[in-house]
Parts: C-alpha cells; structure tokens; sequence
C-alpha cells in the first residue's frame, strides 16, 4: 500500500502500449485484538492495503479496460466481508468494503 508502488501500478495499468486484460486485487493482511489497543498506524496500513488500493488499482485499469471494450477486475475477499469476527473489526470492514 506503499503510495509510490501503488503510483507505478497505477501507471503501468494505464499504460496504452501493453495493455492489461486481467487485474486481481488478491493482497491483504489482517490484525486481531481489540481495536482501541491497536496501534492506529497498523489499522491504518490495513485500510490502505486491503481497501485502498484495491480502489487505486481498479480505478486505473477500468478506464482503459472500458475504452478497449474487454477486460476483467476480480477482487479476492473473505467470509470475514460479512461474518462478524470477534477481534477483527477493521479486516472485516475492509474486506466488505471489497465485497
């Protein structure tokens, strides 16, 4: 979630020469515990991996994907998207968020 590495993503997905016909937003961690005793930068590396840049990434290739007429964004979850998950308050949010 690094925001230069997601950048060059970014532009490599939009780029016109070699064009992408498939993106698969799979990355992700979780953290556990109860989250006001996380540390908030963690939470906060969570939300911009596992959400983030899922909305970086997809933003970028559908453009260029819509304009060429074909292509394909698949987003990897979790059952954690929608079964509430003792401990995992901001996983199961950013995996909805996915869903």
């Amino acid at each position: 979630a690094d925001p230069d590495g997601c950048a060059a993503v970014e532009a490599r997905l939009a780029a016109d020469d070699e064009p992408i016909d498939l993106l698969v937003n799979n990355a992700g961690f979780g953290t556990a515990g109860a989250f006001w005793e996380l540390p908030l930068d963690g939470e906060a590396r969570e939300v911009a991996l596992n959400a983030v840049a899922v909305l970086r990434l997809s933003h970028a290739a559908l453009g260029p994907m819509v304009a060429r007429g074909r292509g394909a964004v698949v987003n990897v979850s979790s059952l954690a998207s929608n079964q509430p998950t003792p401990g995992m308050a901001t996983y199961g949010a950013t995996k909805a968020f996915v869903t």
